[in-house]
């Protein structure tokens, strides 16, 4: 008689495999759900602002207000408000720009509003450029930060 391989212990390391792939993949789809819900409780970086809305955005590239030393800093107010039902902490990102190239950064105050409070945040450039050259600022907000208190 021929040695002839056993097919039922093929099968049971065939199904024995296909339970660790499955268990793996679980776990991993298991982390990435936990990391993502507990970003999602802490801050919310997305588009939606959870329930904060911006009232307003203004630039300030006045002299008056924005030069410190020999060199203009803009500064970027931003009017929020808290449209939820819970009070919120927030605060945004928000990058410098001038005549489109990328000027500098900042990061503003964090601010608690309780529902239906409004506030003014400011952020500035932390570079600037010689008060007396003439330059087109802009600016991008790249992050909101806003946690439920």
């Amino acid at each position: 008689m021929e040695n002839q391989p056993d097919k039922s212990a093929n099968n049971v390391n065939a199904e024995k495999n296909k339970k660790v792939i499955f268990v793996v993949i679980a776990i991993v789809a298991l982390i990435v759900i936990i990391y993502l819900l507990s970003n999602a409780s802490m801050c919310s970086t997305s588009t939606s602002l959870n329930g904060i809305s911006v009232l307003e955005e203004q630039l300030v590239t006045d002299v008056i207000y924005t030069v410190i030393g020999n060199n203009l800093y803009p500064i970027l107010l931003v009017k929020v408000k808290n449209n939820s039902s819970s009070t919120k902490k927030v605060s945004f990102e928000a990058n410098f720009y001038a005549d489109g190239q990328l000027l500098g950064e900042d990061q503003a105050d964090y601010v608690t509003l309780a529902p239906g409070d409004e506030a003014v945040l400011m952020a500035q450039s932390d570079r600037g450029y010689k008060a007396w050259t003439q330059h087109e600022y802009s600016y991008k907000i790249t992050k909101w930060w806003i946690f439920d208190q």
